[in-house]
């Protein structure tokens, strides 16, 4: 079985720049590259799991959040970093889907395909939704915020990546 890091996209590797839908508008938080490079190399997979509420709210198409993510992928690959897998959302909360993060079903479908060991893995996000997802998933869930005040909180990925133990 297999070691995956799930990471919420805004906020969690690259700047929320709210509905994001212009590739061109892609900047990484600060140690995010770093982070990824580092969990990449103690043999994580690595892993998109986000909402993507702005495209049943309207503000953007699904077409417009594949160029993003295709952009994303691109400066990843330029860094040598790989992404196993994103999976989106795309319906606002009032849908109540079954796929909105608190849910775990994208994460699950990862771990069902890729054989990934939640015991191993974690769910890294910027909001409780996220961390919800990875408990939801049998996995830690990692919260990062500006103010970390417990053990599962963590300014950056890049805090995160110092302070687990491989």
């Amino acid at each position: 079985m297999e070691k995956a890091i799930f990471l919420d996209r805004d906020g969690t590797i690259i700047i929320d720049k709210h509905y994001l839908k212009d590739p061109g508008e892609i900047e990484f938080l600060p140690g995010a590259i770093d982070a990824l490079k580092e969990l990449q190399t103690n043999n994580f997979k690595l892993y998109i799991i986000t909402n993507q509420s702005g495209i049943g709210r309207g503000y953007f198409t699904i077409d417009e959040m594949h160029a993003v993510h295709s952009e994303l992928e691109k400066q990843l690959e330029k860094e040598e970093i790989t992404l196993s897998g994103i999976a989106y959302c795309p319906h606002s909360p009032d849908d109540h889907c079954d796929c909105r993060k608190p849910s775990p079903k994208l994460i699950n479908q990862f771990i069902i395909s890729d054989e990934i060991d939640p015991s191993q893995s974690y769910m890294i996000g910027d909001k409780k939704s996220d961390v919800d997802a990875g408990i939801n998933a049998k996995m830690q869930g990692i919260l990062l915020t500006e103010n970390p005040s417990k053990e599962n909180e963590f300014k950056t990925l890049l805090d995160f990546v110092k302070n687990l133990k491989h």
